[in-house]
């Protein structure tokens, strides 16, 4: 790797958070060693930075997208069933039957779900540790990352999962620092062998990195597969943080909130009333009648993915799985676009779109169904 990682994170929010790099991937790192020579995984750490920070902020929505893809708003993490739908999703699923090339079958995704999630790995490093490859103890690795971690400086960042998740107990989901290293191994397993790719498009022969394994995976897999959660995210954000939208909505705010607190009591498996989640958000849009050929449930739950993504980016609320009454007007404005993209607007901005979207549409349908509601006429809750 030649990249610059420290000069490759833009800014405080796309700076890698530090459990990212404490991930136990202490065969990974041992068999780096032994084929490579080093006398320690300094390389190992920093080539794998070095992959990884340009691409911080896209993994943080990506996982945010799997975390909602079932509609499972009350993970902290991502299933093993999310894991697998999600490879399917990026096209590195194999069907049954077909060549393995390029692509893990089920079984093989489950193994690394597994070994990549704290709750299995107490009780299966010793496995792991019993091969060829046992001469460096985890707590010897982390403290080389520790070190890499004190020379990237600005382009890391400490966050809650700072030693505290990474080789403890789980609960049988990967938090995103574990997600992280699932993709790490997962590239592992699809990029191996010898042959870096040289300028001509050749290979040299040598052996394949994990750092290097993880660019490929991300850059010509995930990334491009992954790219209309990515865009949706990047095109509207301007627009949305405008003066004139943020002034549309202000205005439209006393009608907004009296939909979120009623939408917010809706599932009553949800204890936290206060918010709403992926499920309470399609009871509303469904019950609005907004859903249609412009507005569907999967591109519903990637809105509801970036804007979570984006406000906890921001240092706003950081509960990835509800959203907060500032993130719902996002929402409400993502929603507005999507129904009405630029293209039929007649040239007119957005903001006048969005005020005659909610003062035509929006607050007299919500304020029809929220008076059925208090006369006892309709669902109330899911």
């Amino acid at each position: 790797m030649t990249r610059n990682a420290e000069q490759s994170a833009g800014s405080i929010d796309d700076a890698m958070p530090c459990s990212w790099l404490r991930v136990d991937l202490l065969d990974l790192v041992n068999f780096h060693i032994e084929t490579t020579g080093d006398e320690s995984p300094h390389e190992f750490f920093r080539d794998l930075a070095a992959a990884i920070i340009p691409h911080v902020h896209p993994l943080k929505v990506i996982f945010k997208a799997v975390i909602n893809s079932l509609g499972k708003s009350e993970a902290k993490g991502v299933s093993p069933n999310q894991f697998l739908a999600f490879l399917k999703s990026v096209d590195l699923l194999v069907k049954p039957g077909a060549s393995t090339k390029g692509r893990i079958d089920a079984a093989t995704a489950n193994l690394l779900f597994q070994r990549a999630n704290a709750e299995n790995l107490q009780r299966r490093r010793s496995v792991f540790q019993k091969g060829k490859f046992a001469d460096l103890d985890n707590v010897a690795a982390r403290t080389f990352a520790n070190e890499v971690l004190e020379e990237l400086g600005g382009a890391v960042i400490e966050d809650d999962d700072n030693g505290m998740n990474t080789f403890g107990p789980g609960n049988g989901v990967l938090h995103l620092h574990e997600f992280v290293g699932a993709l790490c191994r997962l590239a592992w397993v699809l990029h191996g062998g010898y042959g870096n790719v040289t300028e001509d498009g050749g290979a040299d022969g040598n052996f394949i990195a994990l750092g290097a394994r993880v660019s490929l995976l991300l850059e010509q897999s995930i990334l491009p597969a992954s790219k209309r959660i990515l865009e949706a995210e990047d095109s509207f954000a301007t627009v949305l943080a405008h003066r004139r939208t943020q002034a549309i909505l202000n205005f439209y705010s006393p009608q907004l909130q009296r939909i979120f607190d009623v939408y917010a009591k809706a599932d009553m498996s949800d204890v936290d009333v206060g918010t709403i989640n992926v499920k309470e958000l399609i009871f509303m849009v469904k019950e609005g009648g907004l859903f249609d050929e412009s507005l569907s449930v999967p591109q519903l739950i990637s809105i509801f993915s970036v804007v979570n993504s984006s406000y906890e980016d921001e240092g706003g609320d950081d509960d990835e799985t509800e959203l907060s009454f500032d993130e719902f007007l996002a929402v409400i404005a993502r929603i507005c676009n999507c129904k009405i993209p630029e293209e039929r607007r007649n040239g007119g901005p957005f903001e006048l779109t969005l005020q005659s979207w909610l003062h035509l549409l929006v607050i007299p349908k919500y304020n029809g169904l929220l008076a059925d509601k208090k006369r006892g006429v309709g669902k109330k809750n899911i």
